[in-house]
């Protein structure tokens, strides 16, 4: 039976084991008898001795390389204690680094956790003691079987591709891809990495995801066994999210034995350093972004309240004026008046068609192009046109929850109360038609579980769902209810067509008896 001390050192067990046994094994080979909190406690102070506030990827590598000279074993005997160490930094230097930039921990945290794990579970000795106590010479985590799924290459064989982007035009035309590509081709020949491909570009992209075609260029290379070797300027080059980024990098690398290469040289995501050392930059490059993301958006909201136009488009109606502002076109204030009157006097069914319809046929000298369903929506929502323009983080691409509006009563086309108004119909419309509202929806699919294909399609004619006067294919649009006595409801479809945009309700009261009351 186990007294309360070593309960608790039991207990840590699971946060992770391997990590904490080797802790308290140190401590009590020293003749102490402690628990969890007692066993993080040096390592504890460590970290905020080292990490401090300026806690930048280069300081924390060498606050790592450091550790074991900190902690000074006693005999050999405990060499894996430093391997315990380096482990424990890396499940918990993400969080760390990231509590002091106000970021909230993020999956990149996780992702070391559990790639380290995974590996180091079966290889605690990862480290070789030189004749010096105080160093430690880093060795490849795979296992010396060569279980890695990575094609063995010899250094004779030393194949990469350059992969250069910008994410903008702006940056197109102010940050050279020619000059990123330069730059690792002197890197490459440096290592002695031959170059047969053309680099792969993306121009003006933004890496928000890894579907887009140079990286899904570069894994099918890898995949292939065409390169051993990717080659970028930067780490953001990779990707905008860290996570994602370093996943991307890791794949290549446990995959198709492709290792990332930067102007600060070869970086292997299966060496343990290599493993910390673009953790730290992945992460760094992702709080850069981030940090620039936010003083951009701080000056464009700062613009736009001393009235400079920075959203990208100007609202039908306007003009951007010399002063950088908009100001109202002439012309137009018959046309957005009668877009919010027509609005309120049509019914529910068809509203915004309607408004477009009537509204084009109208005003078709005065308009540059036809107003279509979406734009009227478009206009009859934008408080612009009560002299209140707002900007928010959907109109300039970044992570901003609120809005900013500048009052300018000259920019107004209605009053408050007309846009109030149209407002509240909006709302009941929506309301209305969402698919949130209370109720089962009748899917089509589950009448085909239910009662059989056949069954269904002799009566739901077109079941595509196909548009009854176009013939084109219609899409969902919302939900009705099949009756005011029902608690069901079914879909309502639009046509896709533009020109057409008839609406109808499949499957319908009728279609739905006439399923449940046919013989099979």
């Amino acid at each position: 039976m186990m007294d309360g001390k070593d309960e608790e050192a039991e207990k840590i067990l699971v946060l992770p084991g391997f990590v904490v046994t080797e802790l308290t094994s140190f401590y009590r080979a020293k003749g102490k008898r402690i628990g969890f909190t007692s066993a993080f406690k040096d390592l504890g102070k460590y970290l905020k001795g080292c990490m401090i506030r300026s806690a930048f990827p280069d300081r924390i590598i060498s606050s790592i390389k450091a550790f074991p000279k900190f902690l000074k074993p006693p005999s050999k005997s405990c060499h894996s204690l430093k391997t315990t160490a380096y482990l424990a930094i890396i499940l918990t230097f993400s969080t760390v680094l990231v509590s002091y930039v106000g970021e909230p921990p993020n999956l990149l945290s996780y992702l070391s956790m559990a790639v380290t794990l995974s590996t180091a579970q079966t290889s605690l000795d990862g480290f070789d003691q030189s004749g010096d106590e105080s160093e430690a010479e880093i060795r490849t985590l795979e296992k010396k079987s060569g279980s890695s799924n990575s094609p063995e290459r010899g250094s004779s064989d030393r194949t990469g591709v350059i992969y250069a982007r910008v994410s903008s035009q702006k940056q197109v035309d102010n940050y050279s891809i020619d000059a990123q590509i330069e730059r690792m081709e002197r890197k490459a020949e440096e290592l002695d990495i031959s170059l047969p491909y053309e680099p792969v570009v993306d121009r003006g992209q933004s890496a928000k995801n890894f579907e887009q075609e140079g990286p899904k260029r570069i894994f099918e290379m890898a995949a292939g066994g065409k390169i051993t070797h990717l080659l970028v300027v930067d780490e953001d080059r990779v990707g905008r999210d860290p996570p994602e980024a370093f996943y991307y990098v890791w794949r290549l690398r446990k995959d198709y034995g492709v290792k990332l290469v930067t102007p600060d040289g070869e970086a292997d995501v299966q060496t343990l350093m290599g493993l910390i050392k673009t953790n730290v930059k992945f992460l760094s490059a992702g709080i850069s972004n981030r940090q620039r993301a936010k003083s951009s958006l701080r000056g464009k909201i700062q613009s736009f309240r001393e009235k400079n136009w920075v959203l990208p488009k100007v609202p039908p109606g306007y003009a951007k004026g010399e002063d950088g502002w908009i100001e109202k076109k002439d012309g137009w204030g018959s046309v957005i008046r009668e877009i919010f009157d027509l609005f309120l006097k049509f019914n529910d069914g068809g509203a915004y068609k309607k408004v477009s319809e009537t509204v084009n046929q109208k005003h078709g000298n005065v308009l540059p192009e036809p107003l279509d369903s979406r734009k009227i929506k478009r206009i009859l929502r934008n408080p612009v046109y009560i002299g209140k323009p707002k900007i928010t983080g959907d109109m300039v691409e970044a992570e901003y929850d609120g809005h900013v509006t500048v009052s300018d009563p000259d920019l107004a086309y209605v009053t408050q109360d007309v846009f109030d108004r149209v407002q509240e119909k909006i709302r009941k419309i929506e309301e209305k038609h969402s698919s949130n509202g209370g109720g089962k929806a009748v899917e089509i699919e589950d009448l085909v579980e239910e009662f059989g294909l056949e069954r269904v399609k002799s009566n739901i004619p077109n079941i595509a769902v196909l548009c009854p006067e176009c013939g084109e294919k219609m899409v969902k649009n919302g939900q009705k209810a099949l009756g005011a006595d029902s608690e069901l409801k079914s879909h309502n479809w639009i046509c896709k067509n533009k020109d057409c945009e008839r609406q109808r309700l499949v499957p319908n009261k009728k279609n739905l008896e006439n399923i449940q009351n046919s013989e099979d």
